[in-house]
């Protein structure tokens, strides 16, 4: 694929990246996340170009994506094959990243966590389901979580709140 294109396709994903992530972060989102624990940050990582396709006004991009988990839950890092994908059909934008996370949890037990976190282009939160072969975070596999993007210091994160 020539540099030129490839280069497009990225310049359109950070155009629709960067409104929704601005609206994201600029709104009141603690308001949402009040009376809610945190249950996992994950740091996420972009190292490679996005996969996109289009037709008219209907889109699909995928975006792969690495990371570390840090709570007092779970240590850990994004296995690979982790993807983020926008859909986009006529006005309506949905998003759906999945990934599986390797680690250790608060036990100190190695332990995997699988994660779907989805959301529409016009709500500021995500909705995360988990299943997860660890003992002590068991309780996540029929919890109903929210999830939000952040960002600090340049790095995003993906942050998962429990209601308590």
């Amino acid at each position: 694929m020539e540099k030129s294109k490839t280069n497009n396709r990225v310049g359109n994903l950070l155009r629709f990246l960067l409104p929704v992530l601005a609206f994201m972060i600029c709104s009141p989102l603690l308001s949402q996340v009040d009376g809610c624990k945190e249950i996992l940050t994950i740091g996420i990582t972009i190292n490679e170009t996005p996969m996109h396709i289009q037709y008219g006004d209907s889109s699909v991009t995928m975006l792969p994506f690495g990371g570390h988990a840090k709570s007092k839950y779970f240590k850990g890092d994004v296995l690979p094959g982790a993807f983020d994908t926008q859909k986009t059909f006529g006005k309506s934008t949905s998003l759906s990243a999945r990934y599986v996370l390797e680690g250790i949890d608060c036990e100190g037990q190695k332990c995997r966590i699988f994660i779907e976190n989805n959301a529409t282009s016009d709500s500021q939160f995500t909705t995360p389901q988990i299943l997860t072969d660890s003992k002590a975070l068991s309780f996540l596999n029929n919890s109903k979580l929210i999830g939000m993007l952040d960002s600090k210091s340049g790095q995003l994160y993906i942050r998962i709140f429990m209601r308590e």
